[in-house]
């Protein structure tokens, strides 16, 4: 009995794009602190410690859970998890780091942690 948990992240464009304004907010923080001359000050601190656990938070939400040739992926806020057999094949696909799991005609595509990639297609191949 394996039990892996790893994380995941949706490769969309809308998903792109949260992580490309994330990374513009954290960068404000240097040029906000050049600006100080790197003077800790209190707004600063508080702006950089928030958008750091934004990040964070963003990241850690997503799970994905490998148990016993199911697959179950969990997102922080909804009740109900997805849970998929890894014993069909022809309902999802592993290349590399990216994982592909196709429900009722539609493809849905993510990009999992390497570790869990590789319980994966060690998995899969048993």
């Amino acid at each position: 009995m394996t039990f892996v948990r790893g994380f995941y992240q949706p490769i969309t464009t809308g998903s792109k794009i949260l992580w490309t304004w994330w990374t513009v907010f954290l960068l404000i923080s240097p040029i906000w602190a050049s600006e100080l001359f790197y003077a800790v000050n209190l707004p600063w601190l508080l702006y950089t410690v928030i958008i750091l656990a934004l990040g964070l938070v963003l990241h850690l939400r997503r799970r994905i859970y490998l148990s016993d040739h199911e697959l179950i992926i969990s997102f922080l806020g909804k009740k109900a998890d997805q849970s998929f057999d890894l014993r069909d094949r022809s309902h999802w696909l592993l290349q590399g780091r990216r994982l592909t799991i196709w429900r009722e005609g539609i493809a849905s595509r993510y990009l999992i942690s390497f570790a869990f990639a590789r319980q994966l297609k060690k998995e899969s191949t048993s």
